[in-house]
């Protein structure tokens, strides 16, 4: 029975592992194909681990902060694609009607609607949520133990110095496809196995911390005062063999950001040398880790020096997609003003914003505009 709940346990870590690498690698997991694979792996791991702790009672699950709002807002999207009728959706959501009313209640008068624009888009979000909330609850139960924890962290920092070695190599090795065999149907500005550019500088930005935290955990402390017993000493130990490639990794990363050339993705990672540089003085730690940061700060400067700041800086000044990007907004704080209440659904921007659009994708190069580049202007 014990080799049985080992085994269903580390079936579960494997899987939740699969997905953490599966999902980027997978182009973004933004198609129907990964999306359903990504979606079926984290399902099925929240329900084996469900199955587990209920075969085995005295293994308890740890609270998942915010689990219940999380949960609400699954409810509300389910409620989405109820249909109803359309008496109470004119209620709630008239212009929700008024769209209906040209469409599918001019055959039907009498038939249920939803509140959502477009259910099948809505039921696929739900999904895709819906599997973030178990890959969420998965993380709790799993991390909250120090070897799984351990294990993901050294997983992660090496998956992240890989993808950035292979984003680098790509940029300058490129033959207009990702990861050299995929073509992109919609255009991009693609890095690594991301049409967008922005997405890869937004995963690796996220671990970069992460491998900052280890690279200053490893720093070796030697017990000698000349320089050249101090240098024999750190190469004939483990830990400074790890702290070398750990520091490696760090520039790496941070090199692949700017080259990325994502402008947001720039300053979060400045910003995130900074933090960390704050709350180590903050914490009193004056010593060497401090003057480290800005040591490893300096060489990323000067390793982006190597292939130029001439086209970062140039990036910054231009701010055309910008401009657009807020004419996208304003545009989707009319369709808000007409949906106030309920929204068009979950997962309907595409959808429902051509009807709004005031300006043609086509000037800034954009064959589609899927998104509103505001989360809360999407969300609302």
């Amino acid at each position: 029975a014990f080799l049985g709940f080992y085994k269903m346990s580390r079936s579960i870590f494997i899987i939740f592992i699969f997905i953490l690498i599966f999902s980027p690698l997978a182009f973004g997991t933004v198609e129907p194909w990964s999306l359903t694979i990504m979606e079926t792996a984290a399902l099925s791991a929240a329900f084996l681990l469900l199955c587990r702790n209920t075969k085995k009672s005295n293994i308890r699950l740890y609270e998942t902060p915010g689990i219940v709002p999380l949960l609400f807002l699954l409810t509300y999207i389910f409620i989405q694609c109820i249909p109803m009728p359309s008496e109470i959706v004119r209620v709630i959501s008239p212009q929700t009607y008024d769209l209906f009313k040209t469409t599918v209640l001019i055959e039907e008068p009498g038939a249920w609607i939803p509140l959502s624009v477009n259910k099948k888009a809505t039921l696929s979000e739900f999904f895709r949520i819906a599997s973030y909330a178990a890959f969420y609850f998965l993380t709790v139960q799993l991390l909250s133990k120090k070897g799984y924890l351990l294990r993901t962290v050294y997983i992660i920092v090496i998956f992240a110095s890989v993808l950035s070695t292979q984003g680098i190599l790509q940029h300058f090795l490129s033959n207009g496809k990702l990861l050299w065999f995929r073509e992109l149907a919609h255009g991009g500005t693609p890095f690594g196995p991301y049409v967008n550019r922005n997405h890869f500088a937004g995963l690796v930005g996220m671990i970069f911390p992460v491998i900052l935290s280890l690279f200053i955990y490893y720093k070796p402390r030697t017990n000698h005062r000349n320089i050249r017993d101090k240098i024999i000493e750190l190469f004939s130990r483990q830990k400074p063999h790890i702290y070398l490639l750990l520091g490696f990794s760090v520039v790496l990363v941070a090199l692949s950001v700017f080259m990325t050339l994502s402008r947001s993705g720039i300053i979060s990672l400045c910003g995130s040398i900074i933090v960390f540089l704050l709350l180590l003085l903050g914490k009193g730690k004056r010593d060497k880790s401090s003057l480290l940061i800005i040591i490893m700060f300096l060489i990323i400067i000067l390793s982006v020096s190597w292939f130029g700041w001439g086209i970062i800086i140039e990036r910054f000044e231009s701010a055309r997609d910008i401009k657009y990007r807020m004419e996208i907004w304003e545009d989707g704080l009319r369709i808000i003003k007409e949906f106030p209440l309920t929204g068009t659904g979950f997962g309907t921007f595409f959808y429902i914003f051509p009807a709004y659009q005031s300006f043609s994708g086509q000037r800034v190069g954009w064959k589609i505009i899927d998104h509103a580049h505001n989360d809360y202007v999407e969300l609302l």
